[in-house]
């Protein structure tokens, strides 16, 4: 049974036929969907409430605001237009159908090893052209990144995105390195170690660390860093790329990081090699692990 929140209103459904759910989160849901008109198939997104308060009516336009300035790229979902609900509490937002995203497809094992170096070029081709238009994505995970039968990838989901400009009120005080940001963002296993220990600063280096959990987690097919808590996802980050040295610690842009790690410290924790973790992996990839799984300090 469907709750309240789920439910499209009836102006949305003169003009579109819903066929399945496909996606699901706390601010949302989406929805495969057919235009009536053109018998275009689409994504249909529904944003709860999203006029209903500031906090989310911040959210939705950035969200529709960062997506209609990446708009072009072959990598970059495509969205066509977006529309007010009968009440214009909610908004929805129709995107081009893709065919299913890479966590599903990791999951169902239908993944080789030659579709990882086209799937992370084209990841790592989106945050590029994300990052050059000033904008860090802040939420890279398999389930944001798009794929259809030809392994084209599209990365989704700007929900948590931000500006590094310091062109909105809410992104002021901004240098080079990066932008106020201490919200909780993205899912803990895909989290920057900087970003869990709770920094007040965000770089585009948190969506390459996301871009390497995405590798990492192909090759192994299942999550590199499944921590089940804060505490147990630094454990675990800790163990693969070592201990931050006291130096890098005092340059994490987080006021208690050397609380939170110097415990760690207990136990002598020797990390394991790279090779040893990703066994499949060839070369190549673990160059590329290797470069994007490091703590960013300023």
């Amino acid at each position: 049974m469907e709750g309240d929140d789920d439910l499209v209103c009836e102006k949305l459904l003169r003009k579109y036929e819903l066929i399945q759910k496909i996606g699901h989160s706390p601010w949302g849901v989406v929805w495969h969907a057919t235009d009536k008109q053109t018998r275009v198939a689409i994504a249909l997104k529904k944003l709860y409430g999203a006029m209903s308060e500031k906090k989310r009516a911040q959210m939705a336009y950035r969200e529709v605001a960062i997506l209609e300035a990446l708009q072009g790229h072959d990598n970059i979902v495509e969205l066509r237009t977006f529309l007010y609900g009968t009440s214009e509490s909610d908004l929805y937002l129709v995107f081009g159908l893709m065919e299913t995203d890479l966590y599903s497809a990791i999951r169902a094992n239908v993944l080789k090893e030659k579709h990882f170096s086209y799937i992370m070029f084209q990841v790592l081709r989106a945050l590029s052209f994300v990052h050059s238009k000033g904008f860090v994505h802040r939420d890279v995970k398999p389930s944001n990144v798009l794929i259809d039968g030809k392994c084209q990838v599209k990365l989704c989901d700007f929900g948590h995105a931000r500006s590094l400009s310091g062109l909105e009120d809410s992104f002021s005080h901004n240098n080079k390195t990066g932008s106020n940001a201490t919200d909780y963002t993205g899912s803990r296993w895909y989290r920057a170690p900087e970003s869990v220990l709770g920094s007040n600063r965000i770089s585009t280096a948190v969506d390459i660390w996301g871009a390497g959990c995405i590798l990492g987690e192909m090759v192994l097919g299942a999550p590199v860093f499944p921590g089940n808590s804060s505490t147990h996802q630094l454990q675990l980050i800790i163990q693969l790329t070592g201990h931050p040295s006291k130096e890098e610690i005092t340059r994490i842009p987080a006021p208690c990081a050397a609380e939170q790690l110097d415990p760690l410290f207990i136990g002598n924790i020797t990390p394991k090699a790279l090779s040893k973790t990703f066994e499949n992996a060839k070369a190549e990839a673990i160059d590329i692990l290797r470069l994007c799984l490091q703590v960013s300090v300023v």
